[in-house]
């Protein structure tokens, strides 16, 4: 409670000397607050808080531990979806909360939480294990569906504010999962797989009549009116699939801005023998990128709407995939931002970026001095790094003024506990100065031009993965990444880092 920012578990780490694991998990074991304390705290503070009172989301995702082993209860080899394959790990279904409207700030939060226990072990094999590990008797088997569902129905009757729920297509797959919230008056926006089946007229759905000759009668419900059904995916190449390009805000990276298209399609749930109504929504991202949602927002429902539900996921949850698909450690990742987008944005900036820097990714401000962040905001901004734009470096050596504003940004920087990177060194007296003011990190075409991927791999001497390496392979939201010069590689020479 001592502390003034980065509140978190993260922050309490970054705070320890050493960084001590052990002593951040005995923090946390003899925390007096048990975790149901907490979500009921969290949630409370959400219910006396005006602003959220309208255009907040429920967030439906999972959380996986991929160091659990057999002394952890619902250990076993199962889909990890942090990291999108099949591990040994122990896995929770997480309700998040979410609000990007307030003024002038936003919050992510997580209300709910429950631990998912595979079926086997419900099965004699783990009986022991289960006692040992206090899982309690009378549990039986959920799906991670019917937990979500649990926590959703849960909050709906604590009072929690919020307009929808939004999911991946783990659970938006489900049909049924999308009946029961219908039922429990939830609007839901859930993704779906390309490979769904839908209709766009209304199937007649019922059993044939028996036609004349031998042979058991067929009891089985069938469509009865011919009418096709077609894959998701097939929808939005019909030509009656209107597009339409829709801005729906300013994010971290610009703006958000894509083609969205919305049509009333008809699902049938065989199992339940249920036909439902939905709006089918169609999205292209500026990657290339197809998603697909159902939801069972009110017919009225305009598409910009639809398409604002849409996103109600997009950007923290983009970067997760794109990690998870490269197995990529969270803590090797830098994102850079711009001093122009958090100004469009700031409050939805600083609430996406504190999540990703408590997965360990770290922030950069690209660009410093030539935005318009005040002081007051990068106090609060969950930033690492300093990036002093090159319109002060190039000539540093050579000009006074440039010398005191690079001073500055230094003094500021080690007060703040920022790391500083000064870009656009092309001068070798330009670096010489920069290292007598402290400045140990630097990036220019001086140093080294960008390359791609392969030459930066055998450049650094890993010839194996340079054989690997694809230049284009790395993409996040359509833009490749660039292969980082020698200046992001962090080699030491001569004291400038280079």
């Amino acid at each position: 409670m001592t502390m003034d920012k980065d509140r978190h578990y993260a922050g309490i780490a970054r705070q320890m000397a050493g960084q001590d694991g052990q002593a951040l998990q005995h923090f946390m074991s003899n925390s007096p607050w048990s975790g149901e304390m907490v979500y009921q705290r969290i949630q409370e503070d959400i219910q006396a808080t005006p602003q959220l009172a309208e255009g907040s989301y429920l967030l439906l995702d999972e959380s996986a531990d991929e160091k659990a082993d057999i002394h952890s209860a619902g250990w076993l080899r199962q889909y990890n979806g942090r990291l999108g394959k099949v591990d040994t790990c122990q896995v929770s279904v997480v309700l998040g909360y979410t609000h990007w409207r307030s003024v002038p700030w936003t919050i992510w939060a997580m209300v709910d939480s429950a631990l998912f226990v595979p079926a086997e072990w419900f099965t004699p094999d783990f009986a022991q294990a289960r006692q040992k590990l206090g899982i309690p008797k009378e549990r039986r088997f959920q799906t991670k569906a019917e937990l979500g569902l649990e926590m959703i129905r849960r909050a709906k009757a604590q009072g929690l504010p919020f307009e929808a729920l939004a999911c991946d297509d783990l659970y938006g797959r489900d049909s049924h999962f999308r009946a029961e919230l219908e039922r429990a008056g939830v609007t839901y926006f859930a993704d779906v797989p390309a490979n769904t089946r839908v209709y766009l007229q209304p199937p007649q759905i019922g059993v044939p009549e028996k036609t004349a000759g031998p042979g058991r009668p067929n009891r089985r419900p069938k469509v009865l009116n011919g009418v096709p059904s077609v894959r998701v995916e097939q929808v939005g190449k019909r030509p009656d699939t209107l597009w339409q390009r829709l801005f729906i805000r300013h994010n971290e990276r610009g703006v958000l801005e894509d083609d969205f298209a919305a049509r009333r399609v008809w699902i049938w749930n065989q199992p339940e023998n249920e036909l439902r109504e939905e709006w089918l929504i169609l999205r292209i991202e500026r990657n290339g990128d197809h998603t697909y949602l159902l939801s069972n927002a009110l017919q009225e429902t305009p598409l910009d709407c639809l398409a604002e539900g849409a996103c109600a996921r997009y950007f923290v949850e983009r970067v997760i995939r794109t990690m998870k698909i490269f197995d990529f450690p969270p803590q090797n990742l830098v994102i850079e931002i711009t001093e122009r987008v958090l100004v469009a944005e700031l409050a939805e900036a600083r609430d996406k970026l504190t999540r990703l820097r408590e997965m360990g990714v770290r922030i950069a401000l690209d660009d410093f001095g030539t935005g318009y962040t005040s002081l007051q905001y990068l106090q609060s901004l969950p930033v690492d790094t300093l990036k002093i734009d090159r319109c002060f470096v190039d000539g540093v050596a050579r000009r006074a003024d440039l010398e005191v504003i690079v001073r500055s940004v230094l003094s500021l920087a080690a007060g703040l506990g920022y790391e500083v990177i000064a870009e656009g060194v092309e001068r070798d007296d330009d670096a010489d100065l920069l290292r007598e003011l402290g400045c140990v990190n630097a990036q220019g075409f001086g140093l080294y031009r960008p390359v791609s991927s392969s030459l930066m791999w055998s450049l650094l001497g890993c010839a194996d993965a340079a054989q690997g390496a694809d230049a284009d392979a790395l993409r996040l939201d359509g833009d490749a990444v660039r292969a980082p010069s020698l200046s992001g590689a962090l080699l030491e020479t001569d004291g400038l880092l280079a």
